[in-house]
């Protein structure tokens, strides 16, 4: 081989190695994640393998972030890292992230729990969101493509100060021209309840929500924050962005 050659292997090998041996530190710092709403506390390994502590997204703890990165996903042309949260805030569990080639961005294998009282809800509820994604892939345009379940039991558990408790609430999450569409629903004797909820990629999001109930200090807290009756349902229409 001539010197040329072994001079590229070199330097090739030598960028691979300085890569993979960059601090975290290094790496958080450049994804801006403070633009994002996104703040942390310390910062530990390289971006082959490394944690994140007191990872919060708009003042929302979410936990202790662990990561390595899937070196045999190279092989495929992607990028891949699974990542693990400890459930020390609001959210446990674990994913793989992948970024194929152009803008190609995909979550996978995700197993991931939220805590309902540790996050920005409506009413005071307790009890979690469970949520399993097998693949969901999205692009410049937004949602490609989804195959996730989520359930939550928050509605079934009796909230502060209010005797009554719903249904187990699940559904099956899909893409609508590029936004990702989350409906949730569920029945108890004579309680009915159906949430969906809309995420366009520019992170605006439509929430609509109805509830059939003959519980008459429901009926009144529903009033009280913003529930409208039409016909024999509570219904609420919430627009805003998500991030």
């Amino acid at each position: 081989m001539s010197a040329r050659g072994l001079s590229a292997i070199f330097f090739a090998a030598f960028a691979v190695f300085i890569t993979f041996t960059l601090p975290i530190t290094v790496v958080v710092s450049w994804f801006n994640l403070e633009r994002l709403g996104v703040s942390y506390g310390r910062a530990e390994g390289t971006v082959w393998a490394g944690s994140v502590e007191n990872v919060a997204w708009r003042g929302v703890s979410l936990g202790d972030v662990q990561f390595a990165f899937r070196p045999s996903a190279l092989l495929l042309g992607r990028a891949s890292i699974s990542v693990e949260v400890d459930g020390s805030g609001a959210l446990a569990g674990g994913a793989i992230i992948e970024r194929g080639m152009g803008k190609l961005f995909r979550v996978r294998d995700a197993v991931l729990t939220a805590q309902v009282d540790q996050l920005p809800v409506l009413v005071p509820v307790s009890g979690s969101v469970a949520l399993n994604i097998i693949e969901a892939t999205f692009d410049t345009g937004g949602c490609r493509s989804v195959d996730a379940d989520l359930q939550t039991d928050a509605l079934a558990r009796p909230s502060n100060g209010l005797d009554w408790a719903g249904p187990v609430l699940s559904g099956t999450a899909s893409c609508v021209e590029g936004a990702v569409l989350i409906p949730l629903t569920g029945r108890e004797g004579s309680e009915a309840v159906s949430l969906a909820m809309t995420l366009q990629h520019d992170r605006t999001f439509n929430l609509r929500a109805s509830v059939n109930t003959g519980n008459d200090a429901l009926a009144f807290m529903l009033g009280a924050i913003g529930f409208s009756i039409k016909g024999d349902a509570y219904t609420l229409v919430q627009n805003g962005r998500w991030g």
